[in-house]
């Protein structure tokens, strides 16, 4: 900058100089004109050297920047390539991930269907077998509270006809019995399931409906054993023995059923007409 500055005074050195009348010429201190010009010649050899040089490294450097840019133009390009393409395999990604989403959540809720199908299945099955038992428990209950309702359901149920009533069996007197089997004064006496000793006893139960052997009242075991006139012919129907002399004291067994009868005096009787009126058997001394 030194060398700026001695310009600088020449240029005031002429600007001050005394000029002549009517003329351009002018009038300066040559001395110090000359001073100031050998001092800017001394310094110009140094700031020539540099221009040069820097005009000789000017091709080099204009090389070296072209350079520069063109690896930097280079490299941005690679780097957009390289978002393109990063960018077109993210969205590629991006898509096959949703589908594979959306794929499982498909099968996850077909899953998930038949699921609910197959346990409302087998729930529906449960609560037909779970009605069938609550029923057969209540039928179970009623039949133990009421028998014979619960006979007349079942023939109902089946398609049959309800069955009659239970009808009673009444131990009657000997004066009131219809069959002759009350109290007689020979030596054959009629025994059957309960002896009546002067007095009369009526005794109630049911008949069992339905094909089945009877073992209760059912059950004929011959009402009476006496003796008949001496003669040994063989007992009417199979229901009692009759043992020699004297009147016929109770050969006859009440109550018919639907049920098999089973007489002492031997074979079983398979019935099906249905219950009839009461029928009174007297047992007397």
């Amino acid at each position: 900058m030194e060398i700026h500055d001695k310009i600088a005074e020449i240029v005031k050195l002429v600007d001050s100089a005394r000029t002549m009348p009517m003329s351009s010429t002018a009038m300066m201190n040559k001395q110090q004109l000359l001073s100031l010009l050998d001092e800017v010649r001394e310094h110009l050899p140094e700031n020539l050297q540099a221009a040069e040089a820097v005009l000789g490294q000017r091709e080099a450097l204009l090389i070296e920047a072209r350079g520069n840019a063109q690896r930097i133009i280079a490299n941005a390009r690679s780097e957009q390539a390289r978002l393109v393409a990063d960018h077109a395999v993210t969205q590629v990604a991006r898509m096959e991930a949703e589908d594979i989403v959306r794929q499982a959540r498909e099968q996850a809720e077909a899953i998930r269907s038949d699921a609910d199908d197959y346990v409302d299945a087998k729930l529906a099955r449960l609560e037909i077998s779970a009605a069938r038992i609550v029923e057969t428990v209540r039928d179970g209950r009623e039949q133990l509270r009421h028998p014979t309702a619960y006979e007349d359901l079942a023939h109902h149920r089946n398609g049959h006809e309800p069955a009659e009533r239970p009808v009673p069996v009444e131990l009657a007197a000997a004066d009131d019995d219809p069959l002759g089997l009350g109290h007689q004064d020979r030596p054959g006496e009629a025994r059957g399931l309960g002896e009546s000793r002067g007095s009369s006893e009526t005794r109630e139960f049911r008949e069992p409906t339905g094909l089945r052997e009877s073992t209760g009242f059912g059950e004929s075991t011959g009402f009476g054993v006496g003796d008949r006139g001496g003669d040994d012919e063989p007992d009417d129907a199979g229901d009692g023995d009759h043992r020699g002399g004297g009147d016929d004291g109770g050969d006859r067994a009440a109550g018919r059923g639907a049920g098999h009868r089973a007489g002492r005096g031997g074979g079983t009787e398979d019935s099906s007409a249905e219950p009839t009126a009461p029928q009174r058997a007297t047992v007397g001394d």
